[in-house]
């Protein structure tokens, strides 16, 4: 049935690579995020730095993550995709990728994690593409996944408590969701203090903790 069922069942779509990045690389993507040039907003618990197009999917109102046609072209622009490393965007398309028409890279979205900060369950607006893709830097974290209602999260009274599928988000890895894993579920991280990891251990979330995705 459409029940999630145990650790091992995902949803279809959904694609899973460790190390699709060096620590050496990761180390220039980080560069360009807090080096020269940084432009990280803390408008809300999570930072947001934006390359390509600026527009960030929440619900609090914050004119400066959510520019519309009527805002300068300056606010609609975050800085520009040519500042991340060369070999970035190229290795993304690599994995056949964003290479039909009308599906390039618009817009790339850092967002900084501190301590047991995380988001809310959510789908991406049907706007944003087919197609979703997070590099996960620095830290662990848990992605929690549950099945949609018409494209947004069931109520509260109507979810499952135990019907979820978690995916441990590994520094250097990548994710993609496609198809019924992008449209059909929600995923959130939530504000948990504690991360099982692969090997058994649990990573505590203190103060100095420091999650980055793009």
């Amino acid at each position: 049935g459409s029940r999630l069922q145990g650790p091992k069942q995902v949803p279809a779509g959904l694609r899973y690579c460790t190390n699709f990045i060096t620590r050496e690389e990761e180390s220039e993507v980080l560069q360009v995020l807090d080096g020269p040039g940084a432009a990280w907003m803390r408008k809300i618990r999570r930072a947001q730095q934006f390359f390509g197009v600026v527009y960030y999917q929440t619900s609090q109102a914050v004119p400066e993550l959510q520019p519309t046609t009527s805002s300068s072209q300056e606010a609609q622009e975050g800085r520009s995709l040519n500042e991340l490393p060369e070999w970035l965007l190229p290795r993304v398309r690599s994995l056949g990728l964003f290479s039909q028409p009308g599906q390039g890279i618009n817009q790339v979205l850092a967002n900084e994690y501190l301590e047991d900060s995380g988001i809310g369950s959510h789908v991406e607006d049907p706007a944003a593409g087919p197609t979703i893709v997070t590099l996960s830097l620095l830290q662990p974290v848990q992605l929690t996944l549950q099945a949609a209602e018409n494209g947004r999260p069931r109520h509260r009274d109507a979810r499952d408590p135990e019907d979820y599928v978690k995916i441990l988000l590994e520094p250097l890895s990548l994710l993609v969701l496609e198809g019924p894993s992008r449209l059909n579920f929600t995923h959130a991280i939530r504000q948990s203090k504690r991360v099982p990891l692969r090997d058994g251990r649990v990573l505590r979330r203190e103060k100095n903790f420091r999650r980055v995705s793009l």
